[in-house]
């Protein structure tokens, strides 16, 4: 068990240390939940403008990281996640927020929005464990 005064330091270091009340200082932050449906079309241009200079153009990733077009990955991560992560980023990989991809522009929510659902169009159908599925030369 800690005691109060650990417990009061510890608190004391986390405010010194994260506390930055400016951070979004003049920036309309956006929501996590989906305010209106993104646009698949605009997504592609607003990847290609805020996430492909990192992540490339296709499924082979891009100079500063990996592929996130790349279907498997897309079939494995919800929508929500999709939206969280471009919002966030990957602190623990270096991977910019929604204010950081392009400096001095952060992203809009409608945005975040659109890449989100042009990156849920990369998606591919695939065939969950057990299914049964049609292919050409026969039924697997």
């Amino acid at each position: 068990m800690l005691t109060d005064a650990q417990v009061d330091a510890i608190i004391h270091g986390i405010r010194e240390r994260w506390n930055n009340p400016g951070v979004l200082a003049g920036v309309a932050v956006p929501s996590y939940a989906t305010q209106s449906p993104g646009n698949p079309q605009r997504g592609q241009a607003t990847y290609a403008t805020f996430c492909a200079p990192c992540h490339g153009t296709d499924d082979r990733g891009g100079p500063k990281a990996g592929s996130i077009t790349n279907s498997s990955y897309l079939n494995l991560i919800s929508d929500q996640g999709l939206r969280t992560i471009v919002i966030t980023g990957r602190p623990d990989f270096d991977a910019p927020d929604w204010r950081s991809n392009v400096p001095g522009r952060p992203m809009n929510d409608q945005e975040i929005s659109d890449v989100v659902a042009w990156l849920v169009s990369q998606r591919t159908a695939t065939a969950q464990p057990g299914e049964v599925t049609a292919v050409s030369g026969g039924v697997h």
